[in-house]
């Protein structure tokens, strides 16, 4: 009795101090995030509750984390501007910077250039590393799909910058885990991740729509992606969506029209 209360005290006092460490009313600190994990990963087993407590600071506190870095990069940077004597000399200055910060990855923590400002974006797989054995085999597998998409976005500034090969691959994932959990909790999210691929297909971004404006014609490569798709994948979620798509591009000639948008309407508003 006397060595399990001593194990129950002892679990209770590590759980403390990781939700010490990741109270973002803290000072805001790298090595704790590590600490955390590190304690975290190494621990037998946490109650559910635990887990979902400890998993939603972690969150919250790598943000904050990712956030904190920006800034400093930001200062940084300013005080490379300061004695830069050129233009090649900031971009110089700002590679030396960005590769120095480069450290942080390791952290699932990834700082860049945007239009001029430095940026930070969490990466998934550091959470999904450290609360592996608390991840449903659904999310685990989830997971993987939001971290190709945060290691190669498939759509930066509403353009399309990924080959419509990897938006097809990256469908089929989401449409094998439709067909495999149908009715996971996290059915709606695979869902939501679906339609964001499919409408690549069918609708585009603003920079990269899916029908040309001279013309309203579909774009060759997606109309050959979409059947490409359809002959290798055809018992895919998504296949009969896209099947039915093409036959009406077919009755218009591969031409937008007023049929045409009400399908598509249809399609992303009925999820």
């Amino acid at each position: 009795m006397l060595v399990l209360m001593v194990s129950c005290n002892a679990r209770q006092e590590r759980y403390e101090q990781a939700c010490h460490w990741l109270d973002v009313n803290n000072d805001i600190c790298i090595n704790n995030l590590d600490s955390a994990a590190e304690v975290i990963s190494a621990w037998p087993r946490l109650r559910k509750a635990q887990a979902n407590e400890l998993r939603e600071r972690f969150q919250t506190y790598q943000l904050a984390c990712a956030n904190n870095l920006a800034l400093v990069l930001e200062a940084r940077l300013d005080s490379a501007d300061q004695v830069a004597t050129s233009m090649q000399h900031i971009e110089a200055l700002e590679d030396t910077l960005l590769k120095e910060f480069q450290v942080y990855e390791r952290y699932g923590i990834s700082l860049f250039m945007f239009e001029g400002e430095p940026m930070a974006e969490v990466m998934p797989w550091y959470e999904t590393q450290t609360f592996k054995r608390y991840l449903s085999e659904c999310e685990r597998e989830l997971q993987k799909i939001f971290q190709r998409e945060a290691e190669k976005p498939s759509v930066i500034d509403e353009e399309v910058v990924v080959d419509y090969s990897v938006i097809s691959h990256r469908l089929f994932c989401c449409d094998m885990l439709m067909d495999k959990y149908p009715d996971d909790e996290l059915t709606d999210v695979i869902n939501e991740r679906r339609l964001n691929y499919l409408s690549l297909f069918m609708y585009g971004t603003d920079n990269t729509p899916a029908f040309n404006w001279n013309d309203g014609q579909l774009r060759n490569e997606i109309r050959g992606s979409i059947q490409r798709y359809i002959l290798k994948h055809p018992h895919a979620y998504s296949t009969p969506t896209l099947k039915e798509f093409i036959n009406l591009m077919r009755h218009s000639n591969f031409k937008r029209s007023g049929d045409v948008d009400i399908f598509i309407s249809k399609t992303f508003t009925l999820h």
